[in-house]
């Protein structure tokens, strides 16, 4: 995993939120590619997430924060948290599938994504 990260021009986080905080198994996989050497070190990024009421606020809060120790530099807007069990969010969704059928929330995500593409080219000069 570690290679794969230091190889990446950015880092997407997909960032559920678990009791007000990232998840432990995001958390742990941090910890362990932030060893010696940090490889997230430098690089820009982004947080998107889906979770309940307060859709993933805190935990993306929690995230950036982890983040000033790793060295990231993270993506401001546009911002994709969504609240994946109540209406409208949960009609975002295929019922059965899971995947994704409103567009205008495809659209926010592929505006991050180009946002995010566009920083990591701005920061390799």
């Amino acid at each position: 995993m570690t290679a794969q990260i230091a190889a990446a021009d950015c880092i997407l986080f997909a960032n559920p939120e678990y009791n007000f905080s990232v998840s432990s198994v995001l958390k742990t996989g941090i910890d362990w590619a932030s060893k010696n050497p940090n490889c997230f070190a430098g690089k820009p990024a982004a947080i998107m997430g889906a979770g309940g009421g307060n859709r993933t606020a805190l935990s993306a809060m929690h995230l950036r924060g982890i983040g000033v120790f790793l060295d990231l530099h993270f993506l401001n807007k546009p911002a994709v948290a969504i609240n994946r069990f109540a209406p409208p969010h949960n009609a975002a969704f295929d019922a059965v599938t899971g995947e994704l059928v409103d567009e205008d929330l495809a659209a926010t995500i592929e505006e991050l994504v180009k946002e995010l593409v566009t920083m990591a080219r701005k920061m390799q000069g």
